[in-house]
């Protein structure tokens, strides 16, 4: 997957047992939080997207909270409440979406944003 390359619309199941869609056909953004549980740039990281969603609030943005179902619920729903993060929160199974965009891992994600020009 390359930037720009579309993501096929999809629902994922949430954390809460329901089904959410994984993009917004009338947002202007789409904005995917990826995260794990009990590791501290996690945390830091999912601080700053609860400021930022509550920056955006009424905007034209759909934010989602992406974790791997190989964690426990119990450690997503305490780092929720420790974060203050409001978004919606998807449960990728098996890490196929991580997969599907081409990383298995955060250093290999934050390796791919940088030869895409995302990050510097």
């Amino acid at each position: 997957m390359a930037l720009g390359d579309r993501i096929d619309p999809e629902v994922m199941p949430t954390l809460d047992g329901g089904k959410e869609p994984l993009l917004s056909g009338q947002a202007k953004a789409n904005v995917f939080v990826f995260f794990r549980p009990k590791q501290e740039h996690s945390t830091e990281t999912l601080k700053a997207m609860a400021a930022c969603e509550a920056d955006f609030k009424g905007k034209p943005v759909h934010w989602v909270a992406i974790v791997s179902s190989t964690w426990d619920p119990a450690d997503v729903r305490k780092l929720l409440a420790e974060t203050g993060l409001r978004m919606p929160v998807l449960v990728d199974q098996a890490d196929r979406l991580y997969g599907k965009l081409g990383v298995h891992g955060r250093s290999e994600a934050v390796r791919r944003a940088k030869e895409i020009g995302l990050l510097k």
